[in-house]
């Protein structure tokens, strides 16, 4: 969890990294029939987490489209998802255009109202010639796509002189062995 100081608005980020509830080989329909759950869920204390703040980003690889259940504690807190699930958000050089939405930004309902209506999945210059790719070179940097979102921020002259602040907590959640 971030808190950043934007022009005149207090902005919370928080980032997450869940594990996907399909491999790439699978289609989301075959693990919703077989009523397998291999998803990471949102624990409790995630929501409790969220309820204070106001301008909330909630951004990263989710692991499944938004529109899974387990992301009912994001709607419960009035958050929307500006990725569409029919805009893929993964990438390999055999399937280019993706397969699955995975990856997110959701924003508080206060956001909204600065929020351009710009969002994007970046799909270009995403290899390096340097990566392996199988038995060969020109492989991708990731398996998940950039996602850019568009904000208004009125930014005075006044508030441009002021040193940016930028505060991370990344409290007890990381091990030591990765701090």
């Amino acid at each position: 969890m971030a808190h950043f100081l934007v022009g005149s608005v207090e902005l919370t980020v928080v980032n997450v990294q869940m594990q996907s509830t399909t491999s790439a080989g699978e289609s989301n329909s075959k693990n919703h029939q077989s009523g397998e759950d291999k998803g990471q869920h949102l624990c409790p204390s995630f929501q409790e987490t969220l309820k204070g703040e106001k301008e909330l980003v909630v951004l990263g690889d989710f692991g499944s489209s938004p529109q899974s259940t387990e992301f009912d504690i994001l709607r419960k807190e009035k958050l929307c998802a500006l990725v569409p699930s029919t805009q893929f958000t993964n990438i390999s050089t055999r399937c280019p255009q993706g397969t699955l939405c995975l990856d997110n930004i959701w924003i508080s309902r206060s956001l909204k109202k600065i929020y351009s209506g710009h969002c994007m999945v970046v799909r270009e210059g995403l290899t390096n010639p340097w990566i392996p790719d199988n038995w060969s070179w020109g492989g991708m940097a990731s398996d998940h796509c950039p996602v850019v979102a568009e904000f208004y921020a009125d930014l005075s002259s006044k508030e441009m002189n002021r040193p940016a602040m930028a505060v991370v907590d990344r409290g007890d959640t990381m091990p030591k062995h990765e701090r």
